[in-house]
């Protein structure tokens, strides 16, 4: 077990120019379009835009009894409503940095309202929790798959295709000499 942990640490450690980012460290990413720079870190604008807006705006709604008044079916209205300007994305139309980030911001406020209205219901609270959870599960299931879409796109239309081993952007976080050796358990 000591090992298996050894082993995720090294890797997570070879992974964290890209790890906050998602995006590989390359000319064709370096517009700066999916990420944004605090410090010398750059970090993803969907993850840093929408989870920390999701979070803040339920807080919110729930301590001023905001999401009260609504009925559950207009919780699910306006949360599903919102999230669902998730396709401006699919579709291109958030060609601009400021509009990727206004629907970040959206689909964050979409997400406390699909939790606002899931927290609603008259089950167990336990039940409501589990909810929440496969409700997570799915809709960072689906975005991450959405994502890993447009990044194949992309990467496959660029002159190493996809090949991470002379990709400029990849090769430093897939090099042997990035990614420490440990012991084996074995003899």
């Amino acid at each position: 077990m000591k090992n298996l942990i050894a082993k995720i640490r090294l890797h997570l450690r070879a992974l964290r120019p890209i790890l906050l980012s998602h995006h590989p460290l390359c000319e064709t990413f370096s517009n700066d379009m999916h990420t944004f720079k605090i410090g010398h870190r750059k970090l993803c604008i969907g993850c840093f835009i929408t989870y920390p807006t999701a979070l803040v705006f339920y807080l919110i709604g729930s301590l001023s009894g905001l999401f009260n008044i609504f009925t559950t079916p207009q919780l699910w209205y306006f949360g599903f409503g919102l999230c669902g300007i998730y396709l401006f994305s699919i579709l291109g139309l958030t060609k601009t940095k400021k509009i990727k980030m206004i629907t970040k911001f959206l689909i964050g406020c979409g997400i406390a309202f699909c939790v606002a209205a899931i927290w609603s219901l008259s089950h167990p609270i336990r039940l409501r929790l589990i909810v929440i959870g496969i409700y997570f599960l799915i809709g960072h299931a689906f975005i991450n798959t959405m994502r890993l879409l447009d990044i194949y796109r992309t990467c496959h239309k660029c002159e190493y295709d996809c090949d991470w081993q002379r990709c400029p952007g990849m090769s430093s976080i897939l090099s042997p000499d990035t990614i420490p050796k440990i012991e084996s358990d074995t003899p």
